[in-house]
C-alpha cells in the first residue's frame, strides 16, 4: 500500500484553475497536460490499484489477495474498468462472484441477513459486467437464483425498509439499471418503492437518517429518482432537494459529509445533479465563488489520482476513488445523453 504524496489541492497552490464546458482540465504552470473527463476517469482507475498494490501494468480484478469479488469496493471497481473500458479478468470476476452467491445461499439462503442492498449492489456489478441477475448462482436444489426477485421485487427478508431509505434508493438504481421487469402480483413494485422513498422527504428538501439531513443520502435519493421525473409531484421532490443542496454548499465548493468536507459528499451531488440533466461544472446554484462542486472535488485527488476522504488525509482512499469514479462516470453519461452511473442497456 503506498503512501500519498502532497495533495491535489497543495500541488496547486500558485496555479490557475479552468475547467472548460467540454470537462477539460487546464492547470496552468503544471507540468500536466489537459486531461478529458475520460482521461480523468481511466487515470483514477488506473490509479486504484495502487490502493490494493497492484502494479500498474498487471490486472487487478482476479489473482490479487485483498481485492475480492462480493465485497463493496471491489464490486464497484469492477463496474468503472468495464464501463472505462480498461481491460481486465471480468469473465473471471463474475465467475468468482457467482461462485460465492452459490456459496452464500447454500450456507445462509441468501446474501444478507438485513441489508438489501447486498443484492443491489450484486444485481449492480452482474449487469454491468454482461451477466443476467435473474439467473446467476445456484440453489442447492440445482435451479438458478434470481436476484432482483430475491432482493427487490420480492424481497426474501422481512422488509426493504428496514435498512431506511437506502433500500428503496438502490432497489431502484437496480431495476432502472438493465431494465429489469416486476412481474403482476410483486411484493414491491416501482410505483410503490418510489412512494416510499418520497415520504421520507424533510421539509428542508433533503433526505437523511431518521430526522437528520445528510448530504449525500440526499444525493442518492435524487440519482434514483430521476428516472420518474416527468411526474410532477417527483419533479417537485427533486427541484426541492436540490434547492437544500445548493444552500448546503460551502463557499469553496465542497459540502460537509460526516466529519466536515468529504470528497464522497461531492461526489454524490454531482452524480445527482448529471441523473437530472444538470451540468455540475456549469449551473449557477453549484458555483460558490466561481467554484463548482466539479471544482471542488479536485480538493481531494492525491498525485497517484486517487481521491481522498478529505482534503487534509494526504493519501488516497478506495471508497473516495470509486465515488469518484461514480461521479465522473454520471458525468461521462451526460455528455453522452444518459441518465445516470447505473445504465447498462441501449
Amino acid at each position: 500500500m503506498r503512501t500519498a504524496g502532497d495533495s491535489w489541492r497543495r500541488s496547486l497552490r500558485g496555479c490557475c484553475i479552468s475547467r472548460w464546458a467540454t470537462g477539460r482540465i487546464c492547470r496552468h504552470n503544471a507540468e500536466k497536460p489537459e486531461e478529458t473527463v475520460l482521461d480523468i476517469a481511466v487515470n483514477t482507475a488506473i490509479g486504484q490499484k495502487n490502493l490494493f498494490g497492484v502494479k500498474e501494468n498487471k490486472k487487478l480484478l482476479t489473482g490479487n489477495e485483498g481485492f475480492s469479488a462480493g465485497t463493496a469496493v471491489c464490486d464497484w471497481t469492477a463496474i468503472f474498468y468495464k464501463e472505462f473500458g480498461i481491460e481486465d479478468d471480468f469473465e473471471g470476476y463474475l465467475s468468482e462472484l457467482e461462485q460465492k452467491v452459490t456459496e452464500e445461499y447454500a450456507a445462509d439462503g441468501g446474501l444478507d441477513s438485513t441489508k438489501a442492498t447486498e443484492w443491489h449492489r450484486t444485481i449492480l456489478v452482474v449487469t454491468a459486467l454482461g451477466g443476467d441477475a435473474t439467473a446467476f448462482g445456484t440453489h442447492p436444489d440445482g435451479t438458478k437464483i434470481n436476484l432482483v426477485a430475491d432482493g427487490i421485487y420480492n424481497y426474501i427478508n422481512e422488509d426493504l425498509a428496514n435498512q431506511g431509505i437506502n433500500g428503496f434508493i438502490y432497489a431502484l438504481l437496480a431495476l432502472d439499471c438493465g431494465g429489469y421487469e416486476i412481474p403482476e402480483g410483486a411484493k414491491y413494485t416501482r410505483e410503490t418503492m418510489v412512494s416510499s422513498l418520497i415520504a421520507e422527504q424533510h421539509e428542508d428538501g433533503s433526505f437523511g437518517f431518521g430526522d437528520r439531513s445528510d448530504i449525500d443520502m440526499t444525493g442518492m435519493a435524487l440519482h434514483a429518482l430521476a428516472p420518474y421525473s416527468d411526474d410532477p409531484e417527483i419533479k417537485a421532490v427533486i427541484d426541492a432537494g436540490f434547492e437544500f443542496l445548493s444552500n448546503a454548499q460551502n463557499g469553496d465548493g465542497t459540502f460537509d459529509g460526516m466529519g466536515g468536507k468529504t470528497s464522497e459528499s461531492a461526489s454524490q451531488v454531482i452524480i445527482a445533479l448529471c441523473a437530472n440533466g444538470i451540468d455540475p461544472r456549469t449551473d449557477e446554484r453549484f458555483i460558490k465563488h466561481g467554484t463548482s462542486v466539479y471544482d471542488a472535488v479536485f480538493e481531494f485527488r492525491q498525485k497517484d489520482k486517487t481521491f481522498s476522504h478529505t482534503p487534509d488525509d494526504g493519501k488516497g482512499d478506495a471508497l473516495a476513488t470509486d465515488q469518484a469514479m461514480m461521479a465522473l462516470l454520471s458525468l461521462i453519461n451526460f455528455e453522452n445523453g444518459k441518465s445516470g452511473a447505473f445504465i447498462f442497456t441501449d
